[in-house]
C-alpha cells in the first residue's frame, strides 16, 4: 500500500470522487475507503484536517458495517491520530477484537495497527506492552506467512534494539531489516536506523557512508514521506 505513495493517494482520491457521486451507504466497503484515505492523508503529512474530515465519514458509514470492516475504520482511527501526535490510550482496540479479526481472515488492518501500536509504545518507554504488540504480530507471520508482519517483525526488532540503548543489536537489526526487504522506502528507514546506531557507537566513517547511501535512495525516489524521511533526519542531528 505505502510502496508506492503518491500513486495510491491519487487513486484512494479518484475512488472517493466515484462514491461521492452515489450514497456512500449504498456503496459496499466505502468506510474502509474513507478511513483508508484518512490514514494515508495523515501518513504522507499532507492534511491532519482532511484526515479529521474523512475519518468522520469512516466512523459513521462504519457503525452499519460488517466486523471486519468496522476494525478496519478503528484501526485507521488510531493510524491517522498516532501520527498526528495523540497517543492517548483511548484510541486502541480491545486486543479480543484484533483476535477475532485475524481470525476471519483479515489481516491488513490488525498488523497495521499492531506495528504502530508497538512503535508508539516503545516512543514511550513501554518496553513491555511493546513486546505485546509485537509477538503477536510474530504470530501471525509464522501461522498466516504475511509479509507485511514479516515486514514488522524485522521493524521493530530494530527499533527496540536503539530504544533500549543496545546500539551494536541495533545496527545488527537495521541491517538484517534492509535485506529483508527490497524497498527504496524501507531501506531509508534501516539506513536511517543503522545510521543512527553506528554514529551512538562512535564509528562516523560507517554512518556517513549509511547516510550517503540514503541521500542517493531519497533522490531516486523523490518524494518521501515524512515518516520515511524523520528517521534519516533524525540521524543527522
Amino acid at each position: 500500500t505505502y510502496a508506492l505513495p503518491t500513486r495510491h493517494v491519487f487513486d484512494s482520491m479518484r475512488s472517493l470522487a466515484l462514491v461521492g457521486r452515489f450514497d456512500p451507504r449504498s456503496v459496499p466497503a466505502s468506510a474502509v475507503m474513507y478511513a483508508g484515505a484518512a490514514s494515508l492523508f495523515a501518513f504522507l503529512g499532507l492534511s491532519f484536517h482532511a484526515s479529521r474530515r474523512l475519518a468522520a465519514v469512516a466512523r459513521e458509514l462504519a457503525s452499519s458495517a460488517s466486523p471486519p470492516e468496522r476494525f478496519y475504520e478503528r484501526a485507521m482511527n488510531f493510524v491517522w491520530r498516532a501520527l498526528q501526535g495523540d497517543w492517548s490510550d483511548g484510541h486502541e482496540i480491545d486486543p479480543a477484537l484484533v483476535d477475532e479479526t485475524v481470525g476471519l481472515g483479515h489481516l491488513f488492518a490488525p498488523v497495521t495497527y499492531l506495528g504502530l501500536l508497538a512503535e508508539k509504545r516503545l516512543c514511550r518507554g513501554d518496553f513491555t506492552g511493546a513486546e505485546r504488540a509485537s509477538a503477536e504480530i510474530d504470530r501471525i507471520w509464522q501461522v498466516y506467512h504475511y509479509d507485511l508482519a514479516k515486514t514488522n517483525h524485522y521493524w521493530l526488532r530494530t527499533i527496540s534494539a536503539l530504544e533500549q540503548g543496545r546500539f551494536e543489536e541495533g545496527r545488527r537489526a537495521a541491517h538484517a531489516y534492509y535485506e529483508e526487504n527490497p524497498e527504496d522506502l524501507l531501506h531509508l528507514l534501516a539506513l536511517g536506523c543503522r545510521a543512527k546506531a553506528e554514529i551512538l557507537l562512535g564509528d562516523l566513517d560507517a554512518a556517513e557512508t549509511s547516510l550517503g547511501e540514503a541521500a542517493g535512495i531519497a533522490e531516486r525516489v523523490k518524494r518521501v514521506p515524512p515518516y520515511h524521511a524523520s528517521r534519516v533526519a533524525t540521524a543527522r542531528l
